[in-house]
């Protein structure tokens, strides 16, 4: 049976890699970027080589396997080039504007379960639009990748997630729901005004009673 230790280390697996990646960044960019992106090309050819000679004849046959066995490198590469590409554009501003917040951070872990519930519905439906292409499966296992990466908790959100407490950000979000609420209501209420006064302005106070009966 798989021991607790031996699934947080297999769930750490994501973590280390992202650190390696933003260890590349920072210390070997060029060299980085050289061997994802050679690795996204011959990746990406050897899948349009794929689907070009390999057959499609049934679900789940060799050819499927060896698709995936492509597939998921290919992913692995286009995620880290853009993971590499996302640390360019988060250093950018982080440098230019020292109080940018990161997306991530704006979002709750049950908001984020949200958006990465419209994301992966979305992949699904490209995916299933080209199912017979690898590159496409390899974008969609990719985007998959991504919402896992933008999903994980930083350290206080575990803590907060281990003692059962509630995240200030969906006390921020629920309140301003009741408001956006109370707003709507507001303007109905105006709305249904501003309607009985046209009502008794064209009709007269008696018009207006006969048409309320």
């Amino acid at each position: 049976m798989t021991t607790d230790n031996e699934l947080k280390k297999g769930l750490d697996i994501p973590r280390k890699g992202l650190i390696y990646l933003r260890k590349q960044y920072n210390t070997n960019l060029v060299k980085a970027a050289l061997v994802i992106v050679s690795a996204v090309l011959m990746t990406v050819c050897l899948g349009l080589v794929a689907d070009a000679f390999l057959p499609l004849s049934s679900f789940m046959n060799w050819a499927i396997v060896v698709k995936t066995f492509i597939a998921v490198p290919t992913a692995v590469s286009i995620f880290s080039l853009a993971y590499m590409v996302s640390l360019f554009f988060h250093n950018s501003k982080v440098n230019s504007d020292p109080s940018w917040v990161p997306y991530r951070s704006r979002y709750s872990p049950k908001q984020r379960l949200y958006l990465v519930g419209i994301v992966g519905a979305l992949a699904f439906v490209f995916n299933y639009g080209w199912r017979t292409s690898t590159l496409a499966a390899s974008l969609v296992i990719a985007v998959l990748i991504a919402c896992l990466v933008f999903l994980r908790l930083d350290r206080t959100e575990q803590q907060n997630f281990d003692t059962g407490v509630v995240d200030i950000r969906d006390i921020e979000a629920q309140k301003r729901i009741k408001e956006n609420q109370k707003a709507r209501a507001r303007k109905a209420r105006d709305k249904e005004r501003r309607k009985r006064e046209r009502r008794r302005k064209w009709f007269g106070p008696r018009g207006y009673e006969d048409d309320e009966e």
